[in-house]
């Protein structure tokens, strides 16, 4: 089994598409962190906790992604982190092309990391997405 490098690397985002504006509350998981906890790290390392852990995060779709053409990655601080779950992936680019939107896209919408530390010691994130899309 290969293991990532962690050297980090910061990518360039594509256009913003737009914005989401969720709820007030973090109730959405993301999944796949534990690839990415250099990444998390390093992102909990520069904050503070107690003030800043309202985040701007990014949703990125993958339609050329190898294993799932409704890939979407979720990106903090231009590091990806993580990804929405394959079921809800494919409801929000099936929502994404009923409002025109096809390829790649990046949204924006606000992210809080979780855990890190105690008996949670990987860092998960949630996401502010509305509603019904998830």
């Amino acid at each position: 089994m290969s293991r990532r490098p962690s050297k980090l690397q910061r990518v360039d985002l594509p256009a913003l598409t737009g914005r989401i504006r969720g709820t007030t509350g973090f109730g959405f998981h993301v999944v796949g962190e534990s690839y990415f906890q250099v990444e998390l790290r390093h992102i909990r390392n520069n904050m503070s906790v107690a003030y800043d852990n309202d985040l701007e995060a990014f949703i990125v779709t993958e339609p050329n992604n190898l294993h799932d053409e409704n890939a979407c990655a979720v990106y903090i601080d231009s590091f990806k982190v993580g990804y929405l779950p394959s079921d809800a992936a494919r409801d929000y680019v099936t929502q994404m092309r009923g409002n025109g939107v096809f390829g790649e896209s990046c949204f924006q919408i606000r992210a809080k990391l979780t855990g890190g530390f105690g008996e949670r010691p990987k860092i998960g994130v949630m996401l502010n997405l509305p509603a019904g899309a998830d």
